[in-house]
């Protein structure tokens, strides 16, 4: 009214807000403990909230070739297929506003994860064996039967059977992978033996020997002398004097297991008489030869055998 009937003055505005369309996107881990987050390991998981101001409809386009529509502000659980970096837009739309649509992107890296684990393999039983593991910060490694435990990239291990080993990597960029080293053992052999020096008055001692291993395995004798044999039982003759080692060897795949001893062989000459009164200068000392060097007269020479 232009006429003004009041004693005091006053006004009524009203605005009619046409413009409240704003698209946000804040990313998230699958906790919703990191707003902003910016960086996930492939195979991770991330969540993108939709924190826009009005819209009716919601267009997402998460930047590797996939897209989703929703009717509402509610999240997205997404997981990538492959490594890279991406960018995600979101567009909104209200057509009872005067711009009718806006839009926002953002940036994310998806990394690999750097860490790996070596090769199995396959050794010998009594041996070690040295685990690998690349590419990362920080190791843990266990075993599958618990025995072992190391923080090390390259752990040396001394498995009596098959066992695989299992270990947690995690990456400069905070990626954490797994994988596993399997170590199969192969198995050893029991070598049993018997083996002994025969000795008999004079000249130098065979050796017999026996083995007492289980007939199955793969067996056989090396006298030391370059002589060997197959045979359960043997006789051997060594050619010269000197103290032999005997080996039992056993082979089973790739593996070499053995058994040894080491026994003297030396010539032995125990004469059968001497005469000190009947023919002075000539065996007047009793003396036993051992080995191939001649005694010295006058000198008694005893030799301990076995």
């Amino acid at each position: 009214s232009r006429t003004n009937k009041s004693l005091n003055c006053n006004n009524a505005a009203f605005k009619l807000d046409l413009s409240s369309l704003r698209a946000i996107i804040q990313t998230n881990n699958t906790h919703l403990t990191r707003p902003g987050l910016n960086q996930v390991c492939l195979g991770d998981k991330i969540i993108f909230q939709n924190l826009s101001v009005g819209g009716q409809s919601f267009v997402w386009n998460l930047g590797d070739g996939n897209t989703q529509v929703k009717p509402d502000t509610s999240m997205i659980l997404y997981q990538y297929a492959k490594s890279g970096n991406y960018r995600v837009q979101l567009k909104i739309y209200d057509n009872g506003t005067c711009s009718g649509k806006d839009s926002t992107t953002v940036n994310l890296t998806v990394f690999t994860p750097a860490g790996k684990a070596g090769n199995p393999s396959t050794i010998c039983f009594g041996s070690s064996d040295t685990l690998l593991a690349t590419g990362g910060k920080n190791y843990q490694w266990t075993s599958s039967d618990n025995s072992m435990t190391s923080v090390s990239p390259t752990p040396v291990v001394s498995p009596q059977k098959n066992t695989s080993y299992f270990v947690t990597i995690t990456d400069t960029n905070g990626c954490v992978s797994q994988d596993t080293v399997k170590i199969a053992v192969v198995p050893g052999i029991d070598l049993k033996l018997k083996a002994n020096a025969v000795f008999g008055c004079d000249g130098r001692p065979p050796l017999k020997v026996e083995n007492l291993t289980d007939p199955s395995e793969d067996v056989f004798f090396d006298f030391g002398d370059g002589a060997i044999s197959d045979q359960q039982q043997v006789t051997h003759n060594y050619a010269a004097d000197g103290s032999y080692t005997i080996r039992l060897v056993g082979k089973k795949e790739f593996c070499v297991y053995e058994k040894s001893v080491t026994l003297p062989f030396y010539y032995r000459f125990v004469p059968n008489v001497f005469t000190p009164d009947e023919s002075p200068g000539l065996n007047d000392t009793f003396m036993l030869q051992y080995g191939s060097n001649k005694p010295v007269a006058g000198v008694v020479q005893l030799a301990q055998v076995s």
